[in-house]
């Protein structure tokens, strides 16, 4: 017998599939027992409902990307270079999903209501990466800052705010030059 973790994973990463194929909005929970040969009364015994599935999906993507923060805070580069590669990392990982699954591109662009519920443990522990990067920079004395935790919130909702220009932008020239002179700017102001 399959254990409860095993076939929790397997329902989640086969809807992962299915939603960025069919859509959200497409997607019954028939195509989801169909496509990961589980089911259907067993998903049900997992996930309520299509809903509470789609944002077990959305937290895994949502994890993803923070695991992908935490390690560029954990390496040996300067308090500026870290927060450079955090901008672009960060960015880099919206692109990633927003092109991949077509539904969740259609959120961030249509029902964004729905993605901020979903991500408002991502825009927390962003933001305090964010300060342990500004802090630090304090502390070797690379940086200038009174409030690294306000500028923090600061920087991650300024980001954040870009996201739907960059998606709609298709991560073009256009976001990265836009993503780099917000870069500059930011350390501009905070560079000792």
């Amino acid at each position: 017998m399959k254990s409860l973790k095993t076939t929790r994973d397997k329902i989640v990463s086969v809807a992962r599939i299915v939603f960025a194929n069919l859509s959200v909005y497409k997607t019954t929970m028939e195509d989801i027992a169909k496509a990961s040969k589980i089911g259907r009364r067993t998903i049900y015994s997992y996930f309520g409902s299509k809903e509470e599935l789609y944002s077990e999906v959305v937290n895994v993507e949502i994890n993803s990307i923070l695991v992908k923060l935490k390690a560029v805070t954990r390496t040996k580069e300067t308090p500026d270079k870290k927060l450079q590669a955090i901008f672009s990392t960060r960015m880099k990982a919206v692109e990633h999903l927003s092109m991949k699954n077509e539904s969740l591109r259609k959120d961030f662009l249509n029902n964004i209501d729905r993605i901020e519920n979903l991500r408002k443990n991502l825009d927390i522990k962003e933001s305090e990466l964010l300060a342990l990067i500004l802090t630090e920079g304090i502390e070797t004395g690379m940086f200038v800052i009174e409030a690294p935790e306000r500028l923090a919130f600061v920087i991650q909702r300024s980001l954040k705010a870009l996201e739907v220009s960059f998606i709609k932008d298709a991560f073009g020239d256009w976001s990265w030059e836009t993503l780099h002179i917000y870069y500059k700017t930011i350390l501009r102001g905070i560079h000792k």
